[in-house]
């Protein structure tokens, strides 16, 4: 029961999250086609500057949840003890560097989104579990080693980096789509 309580937490957190970020880029579009000229031709460059920086750096768009086993080695190799653990990674992007065009006459409205970016993991020290059971261990080379395996599993994941992307568009969509009827929304994402 823990666990679904957890989850429905985190997807509330999640949920959240989406529609902060929904609610800046619906403001930020509403702000532009306010402003725009009534040229024929008229493809424009934006970027996120309704979106300070001093403020909000990073919009975290995902999580990754990981119950991982971090092993310790000796120097020649063997192991010396293992550690269970729980962890949540997020990737998240530089709001600053979220940019669009407007093309008018395609009715093609274009998202630039920079790199992903995979936070630094958290681990939930209550979890931690040492294998076997030493007491000559310092808490921050644990947290330390839980961290970095981790990070070597979230780099390793394919659908950390595509959950994000689903996210955003998810997003975008449900906020854009019943406002700019007749355009079609694409995405851009890091170096594509």
């Amino acid at each position: 029961m823990d666990k679904t309580v957890s989850k429905n937490n985190l997807e509330k957190i999640g949920l959240y999250v989406l529609l902060v970020i929904g609610i800046i880029l619906l403001i930020f579009t509403l702000v532009t086609f306010l402003n725009e000229n009534n040229s024929k031709l008229n493809i424009q460059k934006g970027h996120s500057d309704l979106i300070s920086i001093k403020e909000i750096a990073t919009l975290s768009i995902s999580e990754f949840v990981y119950n991982g086993i971090a092993q310790s080695l000796k120097r020649n190799g063997d192991i010396d003890y293992n550690v269970l653990y729980k962890s949540t990674v997020k990737v998240s992007v530089n709001a600053d560097n979220i940019r669009y065009e407007v093309d008018d006459i395609n009715h093609i409205i274009t998202f630039f989104f920079p790199e992903f970016t995979i936070e630094k993991p958290i681990i939930d020290v209550g979890s931690i579990s040492i294998i076997p059971n030493k007491g000559n261990l310092y808490m921050d080379e644990i947290i330390s080693l839980c961290r970095e395996d981790a990070l070597d599993e979230a780099k390793r994941s394919e659908k950390l980096i595509s959950s994000a992307k689903e996210n955003i568009r998810s997003i975008i969509e449900a906020w854009y789509i019943p406002v700019l009827q007749g355009y079609s929304l694409e995405y851009k994402f890091g170096s594509e």
